[in-house]
């Protein structure tokens, strides 16, 4: 199956839209948890730091993430589900303030 640039199969799931850069997710990795302490799925929480990937890989990810536990009968659980989406957004903004402070630097408007 494919889902946008995503890809699932019996040994795990992956993102090979780049020729340098791909990733692959093994399946007896995908249901990996806790992330500084916080149990959350942890490649929902990697998946942003992934610097080459856009916003809607990350929307793709998802959804097929959600795929890939019921395909492998791995336990789907909502409250962790949805607090590393949650945990997800935080890295997503950190990322945009990250990037937006360096534009301001880049074009002097920053001090």
């Amino acid at each position: 199956m494919v889902l946008g640039n995503w890809f699932i199969n019996e040994e795990g799931f992956g993102n090979n839209q780049h020729f340098s850069e791909r990733l692959f997710i093994s399946r007896s990795s995908c249901s990996k948890t806790f992330v500084d302490g916080q149990e959350i799925y942890y490649w929902m929480a990697e998946i942003p730091k992934y610097k080459w990937l856009h916003f809607s890989d990350i929307e793709a990810f998802n959804r097929l993430f959600i795929y890939a536990l019921g395909k492998y009968n791995i336990e789907f659980r909502e409250e962790l589900y949805n607090a590393s989406l949650q945990k997800q957004k935080e890295i997503l903004a950190i990322e945009r303030i990250i990037n937006l402070e360096a534009e301001r630097y880049y074009w002097g408007l920053g001090t």
